[in-house]
């Protein structure tokens, strides 16, 4: 890796700076002035400006600082393969390069453990199409370096076949290796992947297991007592101090069924109103009563008084698209009735309206479901130098 990272810090020059006899230097084009970061992972020709007949020299593999842009160079379609011109400072003064947007971003030495969900295939660049043929099964592996770009993140990594990148995805996972003995002392969830969405997997009874892999701070990869290997969430359970009851409810308005009770997680659906008969009980730290009946999703806990919701998804959609009018931006709704503006909070009915942008920027726009009244608003961008 050492060997492979100095040559970021050589300079070639290929081929002599001047210009073809009787060319005259183009007039210079208008500038939008940046001071940004890039890592060129390849050879790259630079020439006196964006129209010269041929290149003025060559850049080795290196980090440069990029000073300005062709004017313009954000406009639509701001897609990874996209060619743009930028400027920098070399040896011969100011020059130009043509970059790939996606060639916009930075490699760090950053040693880590990656966990890979699923087969991930070899690269020999973050950001070039250099698929290699090869591939990685399932496992964890030890990373040495990452690239940053707003169109994605790429891990190095040492294979059998060399240095080899890997795509970052929704499958891979960075992970710290660890060693906890954890008793789980009712029935837990167990999930393929660590996310909420989409990996539950079944559950395993109380029983005793240890953690050898972290993800954030409440994600645990855990061998069980049946000696399988799964990844748990203890929020992801059926909550300490739950009671057994036959008491039955009048569900008054619509209500949504969770999976578990107080996490602030998408709901499994939803019931009418109607009389339910519950088979568990359970009062948050918050003071919420919570009963666990049987729907048609399965077993689900749900508040028995149910949530105000007097804005529908069409009007929240309308509230949330009034912070932009530009018309660029992709729009979904998602509602919970569990958002908390802090870990104090009880929870209440939200929609959340996300736009998402053609750079890949987001929007999230948080509407009290009772009352119509915006309580948060969050942007978010790709990870990127620029």
């Amino acid at each position: 890796m050492g060997k492979r990272m100095s040559r970021l810090a050589t300079l070639a020059l290929i081929g002599a700076a001047t210009l073809p006899f009787g060319h005259a230097a183009a007039e210079e084009p208008q500038v939008t002035p940046m001071q940004v970061n890039v890592t060129l992972l390849q050879e790259t020709s630079i020439y006196a400006s964006p129209d010269a007949p041929a290149a003025s020299g060559a850049l080795a593999p290196q980090q440069i600082r990029v000073t300005g842009a062709e004017a313009g160079w954000s406009r639509a379609p701001f897609e990874g393969m996209q060619r743009r011109w930028f400027q920098t400072q070399t040896w011969q003064g100011t020059r130009w390069l043509s970059l790939e947007l996606r060639q916009l971003g930075n490699v760090q030495q950053e040693e880590g453990e990656l966990w890979l969900s699923r087969p991930a295939a070899l690269l020999d660049s973050p950001v070039t199409n250099g698929d290699t043929g090869l591939a990685l099964a399932p496992q964890t592996v030890h990373t040495t370096a990452m690239y940053f770009s707003k169109f994605g993140t790429g891990y190095l990594l040492d294979t059998w076949a060399g240095p080899k990148w890997i795509a970052a995805s929704d499958g891979t996972f960075p992970v710290q290796k660890w060693n906890e003995t954890i008793v789980l002392p009712t029935t837990t969830s167990t999930f393929d992947q660590p996310v909420p969405y989409g990996g539950d997997s079944g559950v395993i009874q109380p029983q005793t297991v240890q953690a050898f892999e972290k993800y954030g701070d409440r994600w645990f990869h855990v061998h069980t007592a049946t000696g399988i290997d799964t990844w748990i969430n203890r929020a992801f359970a059926v909550p300490e101090g739950a009671t057994e009851t036959e008491e039955t409810f009048d569900i008054a308005a619509q209500t949504m069924l969770h999976k578990y009770p107080d996490v602030d997680v998408i709901p499994m659906g939803a019931i009418a109103p109607q009389q339910v008969k519950a088979s568990a009980k359970w009062t948050s730290p918050g003071g919420t009563l919570w009963i666990r009946i049987a729907s048609w999703q399965g077993d689900a806990w749900i508040k028995p008084f149910g949530a105000k919701v007097a804005i529908g998804e069409q009007e929240a959609l309308r509230i949330g698209q009034k912070m932009d009018s530009s018309g660029s931006a992709e729009w979904s709704v998602a509602f919970t009735d569990d958002y908390r503006i802090d870990e104090r909070d009880e929870g209440r009915p939200v929609w959340v309206v996300t736009a998402v942008y053609p750079a890949g920027n987001k929007m999230a726009v948080y509407i009290d479901a009772e009352t119509g009244r915006q309580l948060a608003l969050s942007e978010s961008e790709p990870p990127g130098p620029y």
